[in-house]
């Protein structure tokens, strides 16, 4: 399973922080440790089909 030990949410998505401090304990399954300054590329493939939008990603200073 390529994201085993991550913790899904509720609705079937996948919830994934990038940076170099802890997002905190309960979120840190799905911490991915980086130095600043830093740059995210993600290659996201999934199904074409009619109303399906690609993966949202947001920054979020916490």
């Amino acid at each position: 399973m390529p994201c085993e030990g991550n913790v899904q949410c509720q609705d079937g998505s996948l919830t994934l922080y990038a940076g170099a401090k802890s997002p905190g304990v309960d979120r840190e399954s799905n911490w991915l440790p980086a130095s600043e300054p830093f740059s995210l590329y993600i290659r996201a493939y999934h199904k074409r089909t009619l109303g399906r939008a690609p993966p949202v990603c947001v920054l979020l200073n916490v």
